[in-house]
Order: C-alpha cells, then structure tokens, then sequence
C-alpha cells in the first residue's frame, strides 16, 4: 500500500497481572512494529533472536534492559531511550519502576526467538 500508514500505540494499551503484553501494530514484508506493556515487577526473560536485530524504543515508565553475549550488562531504561539487541545475543527487559513501562520494538519479520530456558 502506498501512502501514509498511522496509529498510536496508546491506542492499543492492555495489561495483565500475568504477564506484560504486546499489541502488534504494523506488519510489512519485511520487519514488524511491536508495542509490549509490563506493570510494575513484569519481564520478558532471556531470550534471542537468531535472524535479526531488535530494536527497542521507551514510550513511558522506567526499567531495566539487560544483554548478554557472555557477560551481563544492565543498563537503566526511561522515557526517550533507545537500546538494541543485537541479532542472536541474549536479551531481557524487567519493569522496576511503580508505573506501566510501555517499549515500542522493530524487529525483522522473521527474527525467530530462542528462549534461554529452552538452551
């Protein structure tokens, strides 16, 4: 399709005390635009996509991005920032804040995941 494609990823907010969720917002041949939403204390574990970059982008709330290709590093997350999780390093987000942290992503189409428990 050609021409402006639009949206807000506010529109699409939803939470569950279970666990964070994710609102697919955008598809094209090649990447995916993704929104997750953790309440406080949620996390994505460890895990890694072995046929792509990722590339996350904090909408609201604060947290904790961490990467490990061998050694863990852990940086502080906020409204603004952006981090990558290179193609087939391990990677998790933890919400530590008392708000709803709310991360856009954009990953290749067919990145894949390998969850670390499952290694």
């Amino acid at each position: 399709e050609k021409g402006v494609v639009h949206g807000n990823v506010f529109d699409s907010l939803e939470t569950a005390p279970e666990a964070a969720k994710k609102a697919t917002h955008l598809k094209t041949e090649d990447m995916v635009l993704e929104t997750y939403y953790f309440m406080p204390g949620q996390s994505i574990d460890y895990h890694k996509h072995p046929g792509g970059d990722q590339i996350f982008i904090v909408i609201q709330g604060r947290g904790e991005f961490y990467i490990d290709n061998g050694t863990e590093v852990k940086t502080m997350i906020g409204p603004g920032d952006y981090v990558l999780a290179p193609k087939n390093v391990w990677h998790k987000i933890v919400n530590t804040g008392a708000n709803i942290l709310i991360l856009s992503q954009i990953i290749a189409q067919n990145a894949g995941i390998i969850l670390k428990s499952s290694h």
